[in-house]
């Protein structure tokens, strides 16, 4: 394990709590059927994500740019790397949802 840390920079060490910040733990994830290996996987792959991944393990109150990018990233982490913001991402499956139940509930 310390080999592994030390191949690791400060910068992705401190993305590595974030990480369990962000995502919760293996429990009670705060994301459906995501755990803790993708995000890193996918941090390794958009190097632009450690920062604001990082700055999650320092403070609570992050920058709007911070929340952004964590947008655009959780948005990747389901798949949609075209679409900047969960609300977007949410939407056209939640309204698809609302119409499948009231479709059922006319038959």
């Amino acid at each position: 394990m310390n080999e592994v840390a030390t191949e690791l920079t400060e910068e992705f060490r401190s993305a590595l709590l974030g990480v369990h910040a962000y995502c919760g733990c293996d429990t009670t994830s705060a994301f459906k059927e995501k755990g803790h290996i993708k995000p890193i996987k996918l941090m390794e792959k958009m190097p632009r994500t450690v920062a604001p991944i990082a700055a999650l393990e320092i403070t609570c109150t992050v920058a709007d740019e911070v929340v952004d990018e964590l947008d655009i990233f959780t948005c990747v982490m389901y798949g949609n790397s075209r679409t900047d913001s969960v609300d977007k991402l949410r939407f056209p499956k939640k309204r698809r949802s609302v119409m499948i139940a009231q479709m059922r509930q006319r038959m």
